[in-house]
């Protein structure tokens, strides 16, 4: 259990670390975090914003596309992040209010964008 939780403090460090290295966050407008819509030919999504060193997974945009969600892991922990798009411009990566000391992976969304569901190692 204590490897556990220093895992999970050392990927929100690390994640936090990162993130708050992007002084010159980019500003991000538009639908898909500002990147080129998908199409038929796979493409690395935002280089150096979600996809960096860290292993990003099981990411969803709100129904509205106005929220982004991803799942970070990094030695072994995880956890969930949201980004907003606040009139028109994305913000930084910030973790869930509710991602804690636990493996939170596989985030997805409710049809309406009310709910929120995830896998997580919680007690039950």
């Amino acid at each position: 259990m204590k490897i556990t939780v220093i895992n999970i403090c050392l990927l929100a460090l690390v994640a936090a670390n990162l993130f708050s290295q992007q002084g010159d966050f980019p500003k991000l407008t538009g639908p898909y975090l500002g990147q080129k819509p998908p199409g038929m030919t796979p493409e690395m999504f935002a280089p150096g914003i979600v996809s960096t060193c860290l292993q990003e997974l099981n990411s969803v945009f709100s129904p509205d596309g106005q929220e982004f969600y991803l799942c970070v892991r990094n030695m072994g922990a995880s956890s969930m992040f949201v980004m907003k798009c606040v009139k028109g411009v994305w913000g930084r990566p910030e973790s869930l209010p509710f991602a804690g000391p636990y493996n939170d992976i596989d985030v997805s969304l409710s049809p309406d964008g009310q709910q929120i569901f995830f896998c997580s190692n919680r007690p039950v």
